[in-house]
This record gives C-alpha cells, sequence and structure tokens, in this order.
C-alpha cells in the first residue's frame, strides 16, 4: 500500500500544478500515520481509511483528492490527443503549401524570358524571310529575258496542222513592241515569299505554282510592284505566242523549242501525273522553259476569236466571261502543249494544271 501511495504522489507532482499538489501533500500525511496505526492495531478493530489520502472520514470512492485529480487529468487527455493531432496535419500541409509557392516563385522569373526568347526568334525568321525574298526578287530580275519587238503570224500557222482548233483562226499578223518575259514559270518558293503562303497541290520550293486564279495572280502582281517598284503583270496573249514561237530567233517549231514534245514539255505522256521543277526540259530559241508544258499560263487579255487585220500591240477585248491560258500542262495531250493553243476559263478558276509566268 506504501509503494502504491508514492507512486500515486509521485504521478500527482508530476501531473498537477505546484498548488494542487500542495493542497495534495499535507492530506497524505496522515495516511502514513494511518498506516502506521493500522498495523499496530488488531484487524477485526481496524477504522476503515481511504485508500487515496488515508482518511477515515470518508470512503475511497468519495475521496475529494481523487475528485479532483480526475478533474485535473481528465482535460488534459483531450488536450494532449488535440495537440497530437493538429501536428501531423499541420506538418503534412505546410510542406503542400509550401511546394506550389517554391515552384511558382520559379517560374516566375522564367516567364519573361518566354516572351522574350519567342519575340527574338520571330525576328530572327522574319529577318531571314526578307533576306530570302530579297535574293528571290534579285532572281527574279535576273531571269527576265529581252525580246526584241517584231511582227509575227499568230494563229494555227501550217506546222500546227492537224491539232490546231477553230477558235486559233483566222492566222493574222501581229506587231508587237519590245518587252521582257522571265524565262520560268513562278515557282513556289518566290509566290510563298511574296503572299505567305503556298496553295499549291504539288509542293516543292522549285515547283510551280499552281491552283491560283486569275484573281490570284493579279493580287501576287501587285504585291510584286510594292516591293520592287516594277511594272510586272502577265503577258498579253500575242506576247506569249510570240515568246513561245522564239520571237525574233523562231525555228517555225509546233511546240516552243522543238517538234518532239518528250524534248521540250513535261505533258500526260511523260509527266507522271504530277509537276516537275522549271527548267528541266530543252529551253526554246529566247531561252525561255516550259512554255510548252508542266502548267498552263495566265494571260492578261479576255478571251476572244482573232480579227482577221493585222494587229498592233493587241490587249485583248475589254471585257469577257474567260481568261486566255496558254501552254499546256502534266495532264493534257501534248496536242495541247503547242504554241497555237488557247483555252478560256473563268477569271476566278483554279486548278493543280495552272499557274502563271510574269513580263515586264
Amino acid at each position: 500500500m506504501k509503494a502504491y501511495i508514492e507512486i500515486l504522489l509521485l504521478v500527482i507532482a508530476l501531473c498537477l500544478p505546484a498548488q494542487a499538489f500542495a493542497q495534495v501533500q499535507p492530506v497524505m500525511r496522515p495516511k502514513a500515520a494511518a498506516v502506521t496505526n493500522k498495523k499496530t492495531s488488531s484487524h477485526k478493530n481496524a477504522v476503515k481509511s481511504c485508500k487515496h489520502c488515508g482518511s477515515t472520514k470518508h470512503k475511497s470512492a468519495k475521496c475529494p483528492t481523487l475528485n479532483q485529480t480526475a478533474a485535473t487529468l481528465t482535460p488534459s487527455q483531450p488536450e494532449a490527443a488535440e495537440a497530437q493531432q493538429p501536428q501531423p496535419l499541420e506538418t503534412a500541409k505546410e510542406p503542400t503549401k509550401a511546394e506550389p509557392v517554391e515552384a511558382s516563385n520559379v517560374a516566375e522569373p522564367a516567364a519573361p524570358q518566354n516572351p522574350q526568347n519567342e519575340v527574338l526568334i520571330s525576328q530572327q525568321e522574319q529577318k531571314a524571310k526578307e533576306e530570302k525574298l530579297k535574293l528571290l526578287l534579285t532572281k527574279l530580275e535576273r531571269n527576265m529575258v529581252y525580246v526584241a519587238g517584231g511582227t509575227f503570224k499568230m494563229g494555227a500557222t501550217s506546222e500546227q496542222k492537224p491539232d490546231d482548233y477553230k477558235d486559233e483562226k483566222p492566222v493574222h499578223k501581229v506587231e508587237l513592241s519590245s518587252f521582257s518575259i522571265c524565262k520560268f514559270e513562278v515557282t513556289q518558293e518566290l509566290w510563298e515569299a511574296v503572299m505567305g503562303f503556298n496553295p499549291s497541290h504539288f509542293q516543292g520550293a522549285r515547283l510551280p505554282v499552281e491552283q491560283v486564279s486569275w484573281n490570284d495572280c493579279q493580287e501576287f502582281i501587285q504585291k510584286l510592284r510594292q516591293l520592287t517598284g516594277k511594272n510586272y503583270r502577265l503577258p498579253t496573249e500575242a506576247e506569249w505566242e510570240y515568246a513561245a514561237r522564239g520571237g525574233g530567233s523562231s525555228r517555225g517549231y509546233k511546240y516552243s523549242g522543238g517538234n518532239d514534245p518528250n524534248i521540250v514539255s513535261w505533258y500526260g505522256d511523260n509527266s507522271n501525273s504530277t509537276t516537275h521543277e522549271v527548267g528541266t526540259k530543252r529551253a526554246n530559241e529566247l531561252g525561255l522553259f516550259d512554255m510548252s508544258g508542266n502548267v498552263w499560263e495566265w494571260c492578261q487579255d479576255w478571251y476572244d476569236e482573232y480579227p482577221s487585220g493585222k494587229q498592233v500591240d493587241p490587249q485583248g477585248p475589254s471585257s469577257g466571261s474567260g481568261r486566255v491560258r496558254r501552254g499546256g500542262g502534266w495532264g493534257r495531250e501534248a496536242s495541247y502543249c503547242r504554241v497555237s493553243c488557247r483555252l478560256n476559263p473563268a477569271p476566278d478558276f483554279r486548278s493543280i494544271l495552272l499557274g502563271l509566268r510574269l513580263a515586264l
């Protein structure tokens, strides 16, 4: 019993405030005396004392010390549990809160750098495009071939038979002033550099641009004029045929540059159903490539029947429903590649067979 009381006092001393312990300590001293007296008296005559404080005035169940101790200890247990439970929760939450903040702090300095890098890359790309455009425009100017003015017979001359069509007649004389025409059809790289997009079905920098209407060509030419200050344009139908025949150096070929379409043109029998890089077939007498075959080429004129008399620098009618196209293309028979063959699609017509050539 004595050992039990000592242990209880030790627990109370550790758990209770100093004031509470001072109240308990005097109460416990009589208990020791009671225990001593209890040993000296007989078991039969001994007065039962409180097992908690040693007092003989009350029973153990009603001991005020026990009630005071219980009242003091009981609140401490939920407090201890409450103190223990939030700690791991707070410990778990704090790193979670800190991580996004820390990640945000790291990302914030990098955010302004990305737009700067994008702007720098954009500026570099723009500069590269401008340099490429400048180079292409220089090449275009260098590739313009001067054609001295002269007189020729336009239409279905004798070498065009028997493949000629009705609208190629009557054969008539045409007098032209000097002009310049490009030795190549307009390539996709030039179109894209000027317009910012490539409409072609067959993709390739040195392939002729196609799927462009007559109206598209006018927009392209307008931008080209603004960039160069030069009066680029589509050739007139008369200029086109004169140049295709070889101008003043003409040898009277059926096709532009020869009488064998396989040597001078890409057409239905040898094209493998696609366009080809410009300048890969034999040039004509003026050094012009692909005037026969590869892609058809728009002319400036409205389409109309030929007059019978001589014409000087004809521009075609002032209005109409179709614009002239010339030269034949990769998807048609050789007869369409003849220098006198002509068709008349609407100005908004687009085709994978149809492109353009520039004149000055």
